[in-house]
């Protein structure tokens, strides 16, 4: 059995990655979507629309991590 010390612990890490890592994609996303307008070459507009994939599965990756300490509490149990 774990104790309840460390799965707080487990939660307050995920929960920071968490937070930082959707202020990160919110910045790439705002990146991606200065360059989509004000690029006039359609070699960089072609690039955005590949990284849009990404983002979107990083977003959904982001989402998972709230599951993981949950799971790990369910496990352990």
């Amino acid at each position: 059995m774990i104790e309840p010390g460390f799965l707080k612990l487990i939660n307050s890490l995920f929960n920071l990655i968490f937070v930082l890592s959707l202020s990160l994609l919110a910045g790439v996303i705002i990146y991606l979507g200065i360059i989509y307008i004000t690029s006039p070459a359609e070699e960089k507009i072609k690039k955005v629309h590949k990284r849009w994939g990404l983002i979107l599965g990083g977003i959904v990756l982001v989402f998972l991590s709230r599951t993981i300490p949950k799971l790990i509490e369910m496990f352990f149990k």
